[in-house]
């Protein structure tokens, strides 16, 4: 995957056919962030999800019990939607 040199461990995936990694990012060297990339070849359905989220998360402001998010875009064909990353459970593990 040409995201290699930047996503540094895997950290799950989701339903709609994505995957999220911890990575670096220039525009926020001091932490690392979350990086969703949307699957290859994603379903109908997917990609205009996918898209939307990306737009909603980008779009809103600050607030302590949301994820910021902090870019979108696409990468050598790629999808992506980066945003805080938080350590800890799932919801379905609480």
């Amino acid at each position: 995957m040409p995201w290699t040199d930047t996503l540094t461990e895997h950290i799950g995936a989701g339903a709609s056919g994505s995957n999220v990694f911890a990575a670096w990012l220039a525009a926020a060297p001091s932490e690392p962030v979350a990086v969703k990339v949307l699957e290859d070849h994603p379903t109908a359905c997917a990609l205009p999800r996918f898209l939307r989220e990306a737009d909603i998360t980008c779009s809103l402001g600050p607030h302590p019990n949301l994820v910021r998010g902090l870019e979108s875009g696409e990468r050598d064909g790629h999808r992506y939607l980066a945003m805080t990353l938080l350590r800890g459970q799932t919801v379905g593990a609480g």
